[in-house]
C-alpha cells in the first residue's frame, strides 16, 4: 500500500461516524455513475458498521437491526431450479 493511499485511509478514519457514511455514499455513487462496478464486498467494506452490541439492544431493536442488514444486500441472487438443488444433481459425481 503506498503512503498516500495510507494517509488517505488514516483520514478517513478519523472523521466522525456522519461524515464516513456520507462520504461513503457519496463515493459509491460517484463510482456507479462513472459506469464502474463496485465489487460487494468493497461496497459492504466501505460502509461503516454502526449497530450497538448484542447486548445494548432489546430484542426489537436486534430484529430491527438485523432487517436492516439484510435489507441492505442486493437482491440480485437468482433463484435457484428445483433441478439445480436435486438430490441426484447434487450427488451426481458419486455414481
Amino acid at each position: 500500500m503506498s503512503a498516500r493511499t495510507t494517509q488517505l485511509i488514516e483520514q478517513f478514519e478519523s472523521l466522525p461516524l456522519a461524515e464516513k457514511e456520507l462520504f461513503t455514499v457519496e463515493l459509491i455513487a460517484h463510482v456507479k455513475a462513472q459506469g464502474l462496478s463496485v465489487p460487494l464486498n468493497v461496497e459492504q467494506g466501505l460502509r461503516p458498521q454502526a449497530i450497538p452490541s448484542r447486548s445494548a439492544l432489546s430484542p426489537a431493536e436486534r430484529a430491527e437491526a438485523f432487517r436492516t442488514w439484510a435489507e441492505s444486500h442486493p437482491r440480485t441472487t437468482p433463484v435457484l431450479s428445483d433441478e439445480a438443488i436435486s438430490r441426484e444433481t447434487i450427488y451426481s459425481h458419486r455414481g
